[in-house]
């Protein structure tokens, strides 16, 4: 059997570590979320939504920095289960999106459980250390740009 330790290692590759990261954290924002149905990825753009809707797809997209047929492969389930509706206004070429009442109601269902999962992470890290962590990612997002 391997040492239980060699899975703790970081990778020489930055990139690598920030994935490893990045699924640490979906997995546990997922784990606080499964009682409300929805996971971390559907939660976050329903959450998005609610703030920027009623919005034109494409805008969207800019909004999430998700790729149009991303955005729309993500949106289909919570499209079916009539989180999100979609209009195609007369005269208009962009669809656009907005949150259902039921999208709402399934927001305020999950927000205890998300901020149980925003608090775990606060128990972990000092308020400098996230403060830190939030500057890395800001400099990240805008050397890809």
């Amino acid at each position: 059997m391997k040492n239980e330790s060699c899975y703790k290692e970081a990778s020489i590759c930055h990139c690598t570590n920030m994935r490893r990261a990045s699924r640490s954290l979906s997995h546990l924002y997922d784990v606080f979320l499964k009682p409300s149905g929805l996971n971390v990825a559907q939660y976050a753009l329903l959450n998005h939504l609610k703030r920027h809707s009623p919005i034109k797809m494409n805008d969207f997209s800019h909004v999430m920095r998700l790729e149009r047929t991303t955005l729309l492969r993500n949106l289909k389930p919570l499209i079916a289960q009539g989180f999100i509706t979609i209009d195609l206004p007369e005269h208009e070429k962009a669809k656009i999106i907005q949150l259902s009442p039921k999208g709402y109601d399934i927001l305020t269902t999950a927000l205890p459980y998300w901020e149980q999962a925003q608090k775990s992470i606060a128990e972990q890290i000092t308020e400098e250390e996230l403060q830190t962590f939030l500057q890395v990612l800001h400099k990240l997002e805008t050397i890809t740009r």
